[in-house]
């Protein structure tokens, strides 16, 4: 499993500070360019305080045995703060629903998923779908949903996905954008996905 790992950090901000960690699994449809865009628009979010510093860390693939290594590994390395709540895992298009399905699977790693955009019959909703229907609700894992167009077909998965997590009374979150656009997609829903995920995160003094 690749890892990247970038800290992205209000100016000034203490250098000894606990960050919080996003897991970023980059997908064959997430090219390089893309990635640039979203860390460069999280550095303005920060730097608007909009979100606290937090640790951007791209997976290039997403290894269910390895997740836990890779876990101890960036906080080896890194100054993370090492609870669930304080680490998120995020999947764009393509690897939405893959991310979605694997998180559930890991709730003392993670104790916020996400999925962004997720595609129109993807593989991995029969997978996702049996986690749910296999695993107990947990108060403590918050989950993401969003699509950034209004557009039906591609608003559908997310919309999907939200009605099987009410019949199994997993809490979650669905944020709907209000552009006819597929372009960006990604960056339209970034403020509210990140507030999402580092809302528990506390904010340096």
């Amino acid at each position: 499993m690749r890892v990247d790992a970038r800290v992205v950090r209000q100016r000034g901000a203490p250098r000894g500070e606990l960050l919080a960690s996003v897991y970023l699994l980059a997908g064959s449809d997430l090219r390089a360019r893309n990635r640039l865009k979203i860390l460069r628009s999280a550095e303005a979010l920060v730097r608007a305080r909009v979100i606290p510093s937090f640790l951007a860390v791209v997976i290039d693939a997403l290894d269910a045995q390895d997740l836990a290594a890779t876990v101890s590994s960036v906080d080896a390395r890194f100054p993370t703060l090492r609870e669930p709540r304080a680490r998120a895992l995020v999947g764009v298009g393509e690897s939405a629903v893959e991310a979605l399905a694997q998180g559930l699977r890991h709730p003392a790693l993670f104790g916020v998923v996400e999925a962004w955009d997720s595609a129109p019959h993807d593989p991995w909703l029969p997978c996702l779908f049996a986690t749910l229907a296999a695993q107990p609700s947990t108060d403590t894992q918050r989950v993401f949903l969003s699509s950034a167009t209004v557009a039906s077909a591609r608003a559908a998965p997310s919309v999907e996905i939200a009605d099987a997590l009410s019949r199994v009374h997993r809490p979650y979150a669905l944020w709907l954008g209000s552009t006819a656009s597929t372009a960006d997609l990604s960056l339209a829903q970034l403020p509210a996905a990140l507030r999402f995920a580092l809302r528990s995160v506390p904010w340096p003094r």
